[in-house]
């Protein structure tokens, strides 16, 4: 996993896919690479998670957590800081989680776009649509984008 998260965190890394097994560790890998960007490059960042549920649900239990630890309380001790269910205000860059949506992915520039579990994306969502608008949030940052796809269990 170390030299996973060192190729995402490349700066000549634009787009990367990692393919996982069950329970190995993905999901904290993505709130590794989000610690890493807000706390090293503080630009907006863009994870999509399955479902709306799903992601009020880490946000709450995963990422504020690790946002209020040790390392990265000093990007939230301002009066900016906020957590709310469309983003997570920092001192100098935005969290969007959001969920397989038009609407959710639509109109925000981020220069880091998380696609956690793609393949846990409800049926009505087609893949590849997700993926084509999560590129096309990134299209401002032209050469120094990120997409990070994550696929929890392999396809037959």
């Amino acid at each position: 996993m170390r030299q996973i998260l060192r190729d995402f965190c490349n700066d000549h890394t634009q787009y990367g896919t990692l393919l996982k097994g069950v329970q190995t560790a993905g999901s904290t890998g993505t709130e590794i690479v989000v610690g890493y960007f807000v706390d090293t490059q503080g630009d907006d960042i863009i994870i999509v998670f399955p479902t709306q549920r799903i992601a009020e649900e880490r946000v709450q239990k995963r990422f504020v957590p690790m946002l209020e630890s040790p390392a990265l309380r000093h990007w939230i001790e301002s009066n900016r800081y906020a957590v709310s269910k469309e983003s997570i205000d920092l001192v100098h860059c935005t969290i969007y989680p959001a969920w397989p949506s038009a609407s959710a992915l639509a109109s925000r520039p981020a220069r880091v776009v998380i696609l956690d579990e793609i393949d846990k994306y409800p049926s009505h969502a087609a893949e590849a649509e997700c993926v084509d608008l999560a590129d096309v949030r990134t299209t401002t940052y032209q050469h120094r984008r990120k997409v990070i796809k994550l696929i929890s269990t392999p396809q037959q």
